[in-house]
């Protein structure tokens, strides 16, 4: 663990920076770590007509000459990109972002927001950085595809739809596998007993 860490530090804020580098940034700095948000006052994420309010802990908040940028750190492997934001399987950076938002409002803070990023630590690498400026298209899906979530959940509605499901199995792991009835469904309209 320890060298682990010494060289996620080193690496961090050297000339070799995987952060620095996919947000071509050249100042940085460590603003805030394990940011409380939604506690004092209420953070909210507005989806139309729905307003969904906000509570938890951004790992980091970097400050940049280009505005501030979110990191999570992630122990895993497995590197999380855009693409499960907006296919609506992953919602937490588009959470933080809007968390940043208002912190930063609050504190009167001289920049704005520029994006977020998983940052995985084991191999040093970022998962897709999200921009604010670059990537709309990416926000605007995932939350369509949240407030039709929230909107089915109202109903009552909790069927087994997954939205990335692999032969009969919706991934490779699923700690749900023994709740789950998508694979038992697609035995049975296969005709398989």
């Amino acid at each position: 663990i320890k060298q682990l860490l010494m060289a996620l530090v080193s690496n961090d804020f050297s000339e070799d920076s995987v952060i620095a580098k996919k947000f071509e940034v050249s100042n940085r700095y460590p603003y805030r770590q394990e940011a409380a948000f939604g506690e004092a006052a209420p953070v909210t994420l507005k989806l139309e007509d729905i307003t969904l309010r906000l509570r938890g802990f951004i790992d980091r908040i970097d400050m940049t000459e280009a505005g501030a940028l979110v990191i999570d750190y992630k122990s895993g492997s497995s590197k999380i990109n855009k693409r499960e934001l907006e296919e609506g399987r992953n919602f937490q950076l588009l959470v933080y972002l809007e968390a940043v938002r208002t912190l930063l409002a609050e504190e009167s803070a001289p920049h704005g927001v520029l994006g977020a990023a998983f940052w995985h630590i084991p191999k040093h690498e970022l998962g897709s950085p999200l921009r604010l400026d670059k990537d709309e298209g990416v926000f605007n899906s995932a939350k369509a595809i949240l407030k039709r979530y929230i909107e089915r959940a109202r109903r009552g509605d909790f069927r087994v739809q997954p939205n990335r499901p692999n032969k009969t199995k919706c991934s490779q792991y699923c700690e749900f596998f023994r709740l789950c009835r998508v694979s038992t469904t697609a035995r049975y309209k296969q005709g398989d007993d």
